[in-house]
């Protein structure tokens, strides 16, 4: 957790959080391909489709495909433009 954070409120938290999702949410579909890091600056250490980000314990978090248990934006990086990852899905398909 980032030092600021720990200065926050519960609600301040809270707050930054679902602004945190709702901007992603705005930015990136469901199924957004992303890259995962465990330890941030070390890394991907997983890579898959990640849901819509929601708020759990105060903090914005998606559920990554093959991962157990959902994991903090903070450790995600969108690997797909959103425009070109609604082609590749329909490619897919």
């Amino acid at each position: 957790m980032p030092a600021q954070r720990k200065q926050m409120s519960l609600k301040q938290q809270e707050t930054l959080a679902k602004a945190a999702c709702h901007a992603w949410n705005e930015k990136y579909p469901d199924g957004v391909v992303v890259s995962f890091e465990e330890i941030i600056g070390r890394g991907e250490t997983h890579r898959g489709k990640a849901s819509q980000a929601m708020v759990q314990s105060c903090e914005a978090v998606v559920f990554i495909q093959g991962k157990s248990g959902f994991v903090s934006l903070e450790h995600c990086t969108p690997i797909e433009d959103p425009a070109a990852g609604a082609e590749g899905q329909n490619a897919q398909q």
